[in-house]
């Protein structure tokens, strides 16, 4: 948990504070195969104050005092599995991971407030490792990735002036394969 309080300034950022947890659980079937569970929390808020100042532009309404707030909220959820299938030889494993975002920016100002943006992201990859002498191995992995994202200011319906960017919908896949050699 965190809080920052700026109550006597004019300008920027009067407050911001936010909240992360992260419960975890494992287990161990065996001595051989485990797998973990968790889960993560995070909201984080802010206050700013600012002032727009428009001196070509005549009329004294173009300027004016604005107070913006805003929310973000991720959770993120994960799960793993390990396996020993051959004892200080081979050793398997996958993970999945899901993770939302969602950020909202309210102005004080009634009919002001931006869209929400969102993000979502997928994850999920196996593991194997071969122990093939006393001081080599290799290794292998596959992870696939998937994100989203809906953001107004990467989209051409921006309400303000936009990025010019299109929101990102990008998949990603890598492949490794490595060796290990300790020099004993």
């Amino acid at each position: 948990y965190n809080k920052d309080d700026y109550k006597n300034m004019a300008l920027g950022l009067n407050q911001a504070s936010g909240l992360t947890y992260t419960p975890s659980l494992t287990y161990a079937f065996s001595e051989s195969f485990t797998t973990s569970l968790y889960y993560t929390y995070e909201k984080l808020k802010s206050d700013q104050t600012g002032y727009q100042y428009a001196p070509s532009n005549p009329n004294p309404a173009s300027n004016f005092r604005w107070m913006e707030s805003d929310s973000n909220l991720t959770q993120t959820t994960g799960l793993s599995a390990n396996w020993k299938a051959i004892p200080k030889k081979l050793e398997l494993g996958a993970d999945v991971v899901y993770s939302e975002f969602t950020g909202k920016i309210h102005y004080a100002a009634p009919g002001s407030d931006l869209p929400n943006l969102t993000s979502a992201m997928t994850a999920a990859g196996v593991h194997c490792a071969y122990q093939m002498k006393d001081n080599l191995s290799v290794r292998a992995a596959f992870w696939y990735e998937r994100y989203k994202e809906s953001d107004w200011a990467n989209a051409n319906t921006a309400p303000v002036l936009g990025l010019g960017l299109a929101p990102q919908n990008q998949q990603t896949t890598l492949v490794s394969i490595s060796a290990r050699y300790e020099f004993k």
